[in-house]
């Protein structure tokens, strides 16, 4: 691993250079990202083991535009869309009917950003973003049964979410018009509220500091520059 990462920083090095990015440069960005993960637990019925899964599913579309108000330094606005749904299989009690729990939000946001650039090498950069994320969200939760009891849907209250983090971000130039990056952590708050059935506003903090070296948010970034 660690000679794979030499090679690569040493060939970011020996190509042509792209050394800042100019005061005056409009960029727009874009991502998706889809994860998928499943495990299973094996459980007891009264008779014999039944293999119970749990499931996540992910899909996120972010998108974005900024501008470099001065060398290096950049500011905009990022927006997107983020599902995810979450299918819990379980054994009710006494009888061992099968339940299954699908609990599905769709959330749309949007986020101001500032970002600096410092080059590390020729083509090679690392940013130090700062975003602010406002975040819209809805749901439902259904839970079906395997006899024949009728389903359960209930609408999930919609939600307000705002926090503010810092993402660092490693950018590769392999022309000097455009950009990968791979986002590896972000820490920061966040803090969403709701109003239930009864139209009592509910409310959650919490200050997180993630790091995923081995499962980056990728990117791709074009750069509009006036001397192309």
């Amino acid at each position: 691993m660690k000679s794979k990462l030499l090679v690569f920083v040493l060939f970011a090095a020996s190509t042509a250079a792209f050394a800042q990015i100019p005061g005056g440069t409009w960029f727009a960005s874009g991502g998706i990202c889809f994860d998928n993960s499943k495990s299973t637990n094996p459980t007891f019925n009264g008779t014999d083991f039944t293999d119970l899964e749990n499931s996540t599913t992910q899909f996120q579309l972010k998108l974005g535009a900024g501008y470099a108000f001065k060398e290096n330094h950049a500011a905009g606005l990022g927006f997107g869309i983020d599902n995810t749904k979450n299918v819990n299989e379980s054994l009710s009690q006494p009888g061992s009917v099968l339940v299954t729990s699908t609990n599905k939000t769709n959330s749309f946001f949007v986020a101001p950003f500032y970002r600096y650039y410092y080059f590390c090498a020729p083509q090679l950069a690392i940013i130090g973003q700062v975003h602010v994320p406002i975040v819209f969200s809805g749901g439902e939760q259904v839970t079906d049964f395997s006899d024949n009891t009728p389903s359960i849907r209930n609408e999930s209250p919609g939600s307000f979410g705002i926090g503010g983090w810092v993402t660092p971000t490693f950018a590769w130039f392999p022309k000097n018009t455009w950009s990968l990056e791979a986002s590896i952590g972000q820490v920061g708050f966040y803090n969403e509220s709701y109003k239930d059935d009864n139209d009592n506003r509910h409310s959650d903090s919490d200050f997180t500091a993630k790091l995923w070296l081995f499962q980056p948010t990728l990117a791709f970034t074009y750069y509009f520059r006036s001397n192309d």
